[in-house]
């Protein structure tokens, strides 16, 4: 998955930039459901999976990966979505690391 998001590439107010310039700053999992899944040929997986990204401007980010499963490879698409300051700091209450990576010493 790192991989693959680091290839992602996000709009910012300083402009476009790769996923391995973002900064994530918290990532919240709990587990991954099949949708479907049939014997030798797969399935797709949603995901409970939430990444809390920031980049330059500041500029935040909440990114989910979707994972494929096709006989032996797995493919990840992400759905990305531009956070305000105020739903990135509401996403990330009682998370305090994130608070501070994100906000710093105003988290």
């Amino acid at each position: 998955m790192e991989e693959s998001f680091a290839k992602l590439e996000f709009d910012t107010p300083k402009g476009r930039i790769a996923g391995e310039q973002m900064t994530v700053v918290s990532r919240r999992q709990q587990h991954m459901d099949a949708l479907w899944d049939r014997p030798g040929i797969g399935g797709v997986s949603e995901s409970d999976a939430f990444w809390y990204c920031l980049g330059p401007g500041p500029s935040y980010f909440l990114v989910i990966p979707m994972v494929s499963r096709r006989w032996n490879s797995l493919t990840v698409n992400w759905v990305v979505r531009p956070l305000t300051e105020e739903r990135m700091r509401a996403a990330l209450q009682g998370d305090s690391m994130g608070l501070q990576r994100a906000f710093g010493g105003n988290g």
